[in-house]
This record gives structure tokens, sequence and C-alpha cells, in this order.
């Protein structure tokens, strides 16, 4: 009886790898870089990468970087950037902008959005409704600790200009607008005249 040989496993494909990475909701930067390149997902990836492709992935993914929170929103900011995670079609259309992607990669994400539902997602929020959103988490923290505080005392405080603004200026005014609804004290109605 003639024995069976191993089967060699067959090298997973680029194609194969954006099929299957297309239907994710989100993927690590470092794979989305490597996609862009026309590289394969770290974890299906056979052998070292090139010191040329090395190179360039390094740039690109520092460029990545630069642009986090601006033109290029990560999903877990609060993360360490080793672990940041973005949007497939954002993350293809920025890069669109900074190097040629395989045509093979953006023909697949969009027919993997149209098919999910996902042509016209929501607009992400812009920077400033982001800090308002900051400001307003932060605010509510500080009330669950010090519920006597006014508005006013909570808006002044180093957390919300430094890490909810993110050294953005705002008027005192904007601050207490954004955050008046998480003030635990708010009275309904208008505020009594001065006698």
């Amino acid at each position: 009886m003639p024995t069976k040989k191993p089967s060699t496993p067959k090298q997973y494909s680029y194609a194969q790898a954006c099929k299957t990475w297309s239907i994710s909701d989100h993927w690590p930067l470092d794979d989305a870089v490597n996609l862009v390149l026309g590289l394969l997902p770290r974890i299906v990836q056979t052998g070292c990468m090139k010191p040329e492709i090395a190179r360039r992935h390094k740039i690109l993914r520092e460029i990545a970087l630069n642009c986090t929170g601006e033109s290029l929103s990560v999903i877990n900011p609060e993360a360490p950037e080793d672990q940041y995670r973005v949007r497939p079609r954002e993350f293809v259309r920025w890069a669109e902008k900074i190097t040629a992607v395989p045509q093979e990669l953006k023909e697949i994400i969009d027919k993997a959005d149209t098919h999910l539902g996902k042509k016209d997602a929501p607009r992400e929020w812009s920077p400033k409704q982001r800090r308002r959103e900051r400001c307003r988490g932060i605010a509510a923290l500080i009330w669950s600790q010090q519920p006597g505080l006014t508005k006013g005392q909570v808006a002044d405080q180093p957390e919300i200009l430094e890490h909810g603004c993110q050294g953005q200026q705002y008027t005192k005014e904007t601050i207490e607008t954004w955050i008046k609804a998480e003030n635990p004290n708010r009275k309904g109605g208008r505020p009594p005249k001065p006698s």
C-alpha cells in the first residue's frame, strides 16, 4: 500500500486576506498598513519582511500615527499605539493620499461595505465634538467624586482644560454649556432673580 505524502500547507494569498479582513469592522493598525502595502496581515505572514518592505511599512505606520486624532481616527485612542485599531474603509481612503493602494483591496472593501450596508456610514465626530464629549465624561467623574461643585468650578478644573479640551482654548461659558447636563445638582427652570 503506497504511503500518503503529507500535504504542504497552501500559501495564504493576498486576495484571500483581503476578502477575509474586509468583513472586519476594524483592523489593527499594523495589519492595515500591511494590507495597503500589498502585504499579508501579521497572523498569516510567513517569514520576515525584506528590509526595503519593512522600511516602507515603518514609514507608513509612522505617518499614520502622526495623523491619528485628526485626519485619521482610531477607534481606541486611549490604548497604547501598538494596539490602535482603524476602520478599513476610512484607513484605505486615508492611505490613498499617501501611497498607491492595491486596486484589489479597494474593490473588495467597497463590495464588503455595500454588502454590509456601510456605504453611507455616519460621519465621524469633529475634533471639537470629541473634546466636548471628553469634557462631559470628565465632568461626570469629577461630580461623582465631589457632587457639591458648581458647573463653573468644574469647568475650571485642570483635568477639564488639559484632558477634555486637549490644550485647545474654549470660553468658560462654552465648557459650562457642554457639561451642564452632567451636573447632579442641576435645577430646572430659570435661575432666581438677584434680590
